[in-house]
């Protein structure tokens, strides 16, 4: 089978190349290792490189998280994607595993969890490292705002103004007003600048990748 490993740091592209070759049952015929979305796409491009298997830090540098899955699916349908990440965050995984990834694996989990990972995708099956907590998810302020509410604090961090929200969106200002005033007092914060640190803790950025 092939393989594209696609992280920029190098000692963790490395060790999940070793990691490969080391395996038992020799799982891999073929490893490319790359370190930007860039050369990432330049491979799968390659008629000779196609992977049947790419494993992604979905923070690589140049396109990342939600925008690299869709473009990484659309590049090259057939091949399964497996997630290796820093990110803990049980909203970033639940939204990976949406957009049909085959993996979400944590890097500070052991190794073992990257090949089980790697065994159920060539099975056609889904792996979630079970370190992530979806629990801490649900019992977060973020999963008890509506819809409405969510889209409005997406668009303040996107837009910046209320006015402005209310224009795009052809609604009244005291509408967007409404679910960013409930938005608030749920988040715990009190203006717009607290919006984005709310965001970066709770794992939320991925929102802003749409």
């Amino acid at each position: 089978m092939k393989y594209v490993v696609a992280d920029d740091q190098p000692a963790m592209a490395m060790l999940v190349e070793r990691l490969l070759k080391s395996a038992r049952g020799a799982i891999a015929d073929e490893i490319h290792a790359v370190r930007s979305s860039e050369r990432l796409f330049d491979v799968l491009i390659a008629t000779e490189a196609r992977a049947d298997i790419v494993i992604v830090d979905p923070a690589i540098a140049g396109l990342k998280r939600i925008a690299l899955l869709r473009a990484l699916r659309q590049c090259c349908p057939p091949a399964r994607l497996i997630v290796y990440a820093s990110d803990d965050s049980p909203f970033l995984a639940a939204r990976v595993i949406a957009e049909g990834v085959s993996g979400y694996v944590l890097k500070t989990s052991p190794t073992r969890f990257l090949l089980q990972a790697i065994q159920q995708a060539r099975a056609g099956d889904t792996f979630c490292d079970p370190r992530i907590d979806f629990g801490r998810a649900d019992a977060d302020p973020w999963s008890s705002l509506t819809p409405k509410q969510q889209r409005v604090c997406v668009s303040i961090l996107r837009h910046g103004s209320i006015g402005r929200i209310a224009e795009r969106e052809g609604k009244t200002y005291d509408t967007i007003w409404t679910h960013w005033s409930k938005a608030k007092k749920a988040l715990g914060i009190r203006h717009e600048a607290e919006l984005a640190k709310c965001f970066y803790e709770k794992g939320l950025m991925h929102l802003l990748d749409d």
